[in-house]
């Protein structure tokens, strides 16, 4: 018995086990917690050991009279490092005593000894650093093994990778947290970077105009800081970057020459200042402020439209030039998981000799061959690789790659709430969907409904097919623009089949109804509050209640008359109306910040500033979502109004005051009881709309 899908487009080979009565779809893991035997702890460098690095020194030597006086003419204070280093050190003993609670091997290595085969020892690696240190530790995977980040330094590190981010958590509760299996994997596309051609050996390198002697010919090398590498051999192929792969000349007042190919397009001739290849992860970094729209420059161009003789008034002012540019800019930013990459030319250089080329945009693989004379590839900022004349490269996306894999659940159409009919992934690279055909069969025979079968499964006797519905999720828990449906057919075959994934086209599973509604103040000394969800990003869109997975929503609560009152908007929650636990996420915590969520919420929150005593709005970018549980999705947030200003203010961590009393005299900053308001949203077909 074999698979295929009633589809056309690409096609994915994927192992068919063969069983008289399964029909079995090769995609799975088996529930529960996660339960690591090996665990490879990988810590970031301290500045402890990187001085005594760069002396050829370990830790035992940290309090040599020599190394100590190098440190005091250096005008470093060796207490701080010595303070910093015990509290990494405090860090690292915290997370292995968790582990070891539960009988798991442990080994801790630094970046220095960090190697491939320490890669593949454990079941897990855990990175205790910064985002730095999570790259180091991502580099060297090559077979799976899930990777976690802990930010050991929320105060120095923003810790974008890390489960932490810039919140001061014991790190054994991050640990018991994740073996208790309350979390979800993300998948992080790599780029594979692979030298197809080495480049020409008896180049000479080029001339300094200084000295006028030869440069020194380029080294592969890691870089331990800004301004300090080690040189090295040439890493083991397939290279991978998670962030980012940066082409071009390694003295930044070069300019920079190669050809390049962007998918199946022409081979061009092109002069930059470098080229920058990202994935999703990489997008919210270099590549976004390469490419970033800022105020200045809007301003500037609606100005030389104005002397062009285009008609601008009064409603294009700072508020409208700040919202083109985070419209623009969050454009510039999309999900880790994509597959797909992002390509900026820097500085290109156009004329008569070079022609006009697209300077970013999106591609899944890419062809570079260098004339350069002393270039690098540089992976994650950290890996440097010589590019110099006669050099090709080829960038592209593998699935097999990916940080991680399939994260989400697998679900028969109609049937997610029956648990036999729901496979869940939790970061597996196969997902296995076993259904039961005999019950079809037989129910088709008694003269029952031929959908009657297990899960839903349909028999047709003419063709003898069976035939399944089944929704595919990236998100265990919402439905997304990225979720799919497969219409799957099984047929009697000898040997494997090919199945065949058609384009994305979610529909809404309609099993529930809740009714939509929009709660205001009333009265003439209330605060006349209101929410409301608004098409498209930002808040000059129309007021909607319906939109279509994956549609750009803005949710909006404001406060209609700012003469008297402030507000404070804190924990919104997104559910599916029908207090169901499984069908619930949070949108804005407990200091009104938004809580992202790939293909859901975007961060940050925003907030408007009204002029004259207008309505002054709180702020946040959706997409449309729904859960499997419901065809409506219903938002509530609670609302703190304040007199005339909030002490507290959105996002931002502080103290708040207390309530107003009951006869309040207008005090400045007086909060007054909480109100929660709340809308509905129906999600419909596109087709629909």
């Amino acid at each position: 018995m074999g698979l295929v899908v009633d589809e056309k487009p690409a096609s994915i080979s994927l192992p068919i086990a063969q069983d008289e009565y399964d029909c079995t779809l090769g995609l799975t893991r088996k529930h529960g917690e996660f339960a690591p035997k090996r665990v490879l702890i990988v810590s970031k460098t301290t500045r402890l050991q990187y001085e005594l690095h760069r002396l050829k020194l370990d830790i035992s030597h940290a309090h040599d009279p020599a190394f100590l006086h190098r440190l005091k003419i250096r005008g470093t204070n060796f207490l701080e490092l010595k303070r910093k280093h015990e509290l990494q050190t405090s860090y690292i003993d915290s997370i292995v005593r968790e582990l070891k609670k539960d009988n798991i091997e442990v080994k801790v290595a630094t970046r220095a000894d960090y190697t491939k085969d320490l890669a593949l020892w454990g079941d897990l690696i855990i990175s205790a650093g910064g985002d730095g240190t999570f790259l180091t530790a991502a580099s060297k995977v090559r077979n799976g093994i899930p990777v976690i980040g802990i930010n050991s330094d929320p105060v120095g590190s923003e810790g974008h990778l890390c489960l932490t981010g810039k919140l001061r958590i014991p790190p054994d509760e991050v640990v018991r947290q994740f073996l208790s299996g309350d979390f979800y994997w993300t998948q992080r596309q790599r780029i594979r970077v692979t030298i197809t051609k080495a480049g020409e050996s008896d180049s000479p390198p080029p001339v300094s105009s200084r000295s006028g002697k030869r440069s020194r010919e380029s080294k592969a090398c890691n870089f331990f800081s800004d301004d300090e590498s080690e040189e090295s051999e040439p890493p083991v192929e397939p290279m991978l970057a998670l962030n980012e792969v940066f082409i071009g000349e390694s003295h930044a007042a070069r300019v920079s020459y190669y050809e390049v190919q962007i998918d199946d397009g022409p081979l061009l001739k092109q002069k930059s200042s470098g080229m920058t290849v990202c994935t999703g992860t990489g997008s919210t970094s270099w590549h976004y402020n390469i490419n970033r729209l800022n105020e200045q420059t809007v301003g500037e161009i609606i100005d030389i439209m104005g002397s062009m003789g285009f008609k601008s008034n009064d409603e294009i002012n700072d508020k409208v030039v700040e919202e083109i540019c985070n419209r623009f800019n969050q454009q510039l930013i999309f999900e880790p998981s994509a597959h797909k990459m992002a390509f900026s030319v820097r500085d290109p250089v156009f004329n008569a000799t070079f022609p006009k080329t697209v300077p970013r945009g999106f591609a899944k693989k890419i062809k570079v061959k260098s004339r350069c004379s002393h270039a690098h590839l540089v992976l994650d900022g950290s890996t440097s690789i010589p590019f110099n004349q006669g050099t090709e490269v080829v960038l592209e996306l593998i699935p097999q790659d990916a940080l991680q894999t399939f994260d989400g659940i697998v679900f028969a159409e109609k049937k997610y709430n029956e648990k036999e009919c729901r496979w869940e992934g939790n970061g597996s690279q196969f997902l296995l969907v076993v259904i039961p055909l005999e019950n079809a069969t037989t129910t088709a025979a008694l003269g029952l409904p031929m959908d009657s079968g297990a899960c839903g499964l349909f028999y047709d006797p003419e063709n003898t097919e069976h035939v399944v519905s089944l929704v595919i999720s990236p998100d265990p828990v919402i439905l997304t623009e990225e979720a799919f449906a497969l219409r799957v057919k099984c047929v009697h075959s000898s040997s494997d089949i090919v199945l065949t994934l058609s384009a994305p086209s979610m529909d809404p599973i309609k099993l529930a109804n809740v009714e939509s509604m929009t709660v205001f103040g009333t009265g003439s000394d209330s605060p006349q509050l209101g929410i409301q969800l608004i098409e498209g990003h930002g808040l000059f869109g129309k007021s909607t209640n319906q939109s279509t997975i994956g549609q750009r929503l803005t949710l909006d609560v404001h406060l209609k008359d700012t003469s008297i009152y402030d507000l404070f908007v804190q924990n919104c929650v997104a559910s599916d109306g029908n207090s169901n636990p499984d069908a619930s996420i949070n949108i804005m915590d407990a200091d009104g910040c938004a809580v992202g969520l790939p293909r859901a919420v975007d961060v940050p929150v925003f907030s408007s500033a009204p002029q004259k005593n207008a309505t002054k709005h709180i702020y946040v970018y959706i997409y449309g979502f729904q859960f499997s549980s419901s065809d409506y999705v219903q938002f509530e947030c609670t609302v703190i109004p304040c007199v005339y200003e909030c002490l507290k203010k959105q996002c931002q961590a502080g103290t708040s005051v207390s309530l107003a009393p009951q006869k309040f005299g207008l005090q400045r900053g007086a909060q007054l009881p909480p109100i929660k308001i709340q809308t509905t949203l129906k999600i419909i077909n596109r087709n629909d709309k």
